[in-house]
């Protein structure tokens, strides 16, 4: 049975695609407690893709430690699996799941017993008497696996998330409100609102889509906050009488947030004080300006080392705008090609 709670407002602050940038936690840490103050139950929900993109986390050693830590100071509530999510393997996202303090989940993955992998396809969490059902799902590319690298997700299948959502309808018996925590890209999320107007929230990432003034599709309300945790989306929902009476979404600048959060920011000094990532390897006589004079860099080193005769580099690949004249460190060359 659905609970009957005469009036209530959840809130929930929607991050997606953070990718180990972690020096905008104590910014992103400092405005949570301010939203804190106003909502003191505010649920905190991440759409996947917390690691990799920041040497100073994905070579950390155990990998990804910093990222789970800094989640669990903030007091994340849930986190959908991201493709990234595998970029360790499936030993060290289950030492992700060990550590952190709230659940993956992901509905659409099949891991069969005799692998060690906690991920859970949902869960309801029960927030000033409003049950919420929230269901995780990862994109699955035309080859039936997320952008991952296929040797990391070779124990487990997947499942397309069309496919596999009406098998959470179910939830909709023991919940005032149903949330899809989705990392299938927003032209997916789209289609998944025509397709199962039964949802009520699809709180999405993956494409890294900033969606400025959200909105319903097929009466499903529809988010996404970009990435890189520059912004993060504020969901409202209102209940009277144990029924939904209304919903809404609203985009929150962290980046131009005033306040850090000072322990947060200790930690992420501590973690960026490395020896090793800090060395400095090579001098760049002139600044590179943009990604494609670091791709002529890219492809020289890749020519000159294989003594090649072409060498090729996708712009995709390279992963910072510019590159400053000085000291190229060790933690340089893991940020431009992570």
């Amino acid at each position: 049975q659905a609970s009957t709670a005469v009036e209530a407002e959840v809130n929930i602050l929607t991050v997606n695609d953070i990718h180990a940038d972690i020096d905008k936690f104590p910014r992103f840490a400092a405005l949570v407690d301010s939203l804190r103050e106003v909502y003191p139950d505010l649920l905190v929900f991440s759409a996947g893709d917390n690691r990799t993109g920041n040497p100073v986390n994905d070579q950390y050693n155990p990998v990804n430690y910093p990222m789970i830590n800094l989640m669990n100071e903030v007091g994340f509530d849930a986190c959908a699996v991201g493709n990234h999510e595998w970029d360790g393997g499936i030993d060290a996202l289950e030492e992700d799941i060990k550590r952190a303090d709230f659940p993956f989940l992901c509905a659409n993955v099949f891991i069969p017993d005799s692998v060690n992998l906690d991920v859970e396809s949902h869960v309801i969490i029960e927030n000033q008497g409003v049950k919420l059902g929230v269901v995780g799902m990862i994109e699955v590319g035309h080859d039936g696996i997320p952008g991952a690298h296929p040797q990391n997700l070779n124990k487990v299948s997947f499942k397309n998330a069309l496919a596999v959502m009406p098998e959470y309808q179910f939830l909709k018996v023991h919940s005032d409100a149903l949330v899809l925590l989705s990392h299938c890209g927003l032209e997916d999320d789209v289609e998944l609102a025509k397709t199962y107007p039964w949802l009520d929230v699809i709180i999405g990432g993956h494409s890294h889509t900033l969606v400025e003034n959200p909105k319903e599709y097929n009466g499903v309300l529809i988010t996404q906050s970009g990435s890189h945790l520059n912004y993060a989306t504020l969901v409202t929902l209102k209940f009277k009488d144990g029924k939904m009476v209304e919903k809404n979404a609203m985009v929150l600048n962290v980046k131009e947030f005033n306040h850090e959060k000072p322990e947060i920011k200790a930690l992420v000094d501590e973690f960026n004080n490395s020896p090793v990532l800090n060395e400095a390897i090579a001098v760049a006589k002139t600044r590179f300006n943009n990604r494609e004079e670091i791709g002529c860099m890219m492809t020289d080193a890749f020519r000159v080392i294989s003594r090649a005769d072409f060498a090729f580099q996708n712009t995709g690949g390279i992963r910072v705008n510019y590159l400053d004249e000085g000291p190229i460190t060790v933690k340089d060359i893991y940020s431009i090609d992570p």
